[in-house]
């Protein structure tokens, strides 16, 4: 029986792969935006592509200091917030899992 092609590694902090891996270049905090030629969300043009069964979401930003700036709110709701939610609902269209991961960090 042939072994199943391996998918696809993706992520900000994906390690280097197999030649039989690529890694996709991926930002969650851009996760959000819509690809101007196709009209999707950065998620969904991920998710369309590797096929995923379940969905790993850990990256956050946690320096608690800068996350309660204003100057950084919108990069902090942009990873924290907004990407994570692009990210399941494109998972969820897919019929993909979710899994999400956090801390317990509160912020202002």
């Amino acid at each position: 029986m042939a072994a199943a092609a391996a998918a696809p590694d993706a992520g900000t902090d994906a390690p280097t792969p197999a030649v039989a891996m690529p890694s996709i270049p991926f930002d969650l905090a851009t996760a959000g935006e819509l690809d101007e030629l196709s009209g999707l969300t950065r998620a969904q043009l991920l998710v369309e592509r590797t096929r995923p069964c379940v969905v790993f979401i850990c990256a956050a930003a946690t320096w608690v200091d800068g996350c309660e700036r204003q100057d950084m709110r919108a990069g902090v709701q942009a990873t924290n917030v907004d990407g994570p939610v692009a990210l399941a609902k494109a998972a969820h269209a897919a019929e993909a899992r979710t899994v999400y991961f956090s801390t317990d960090y509160v912020f202002d």
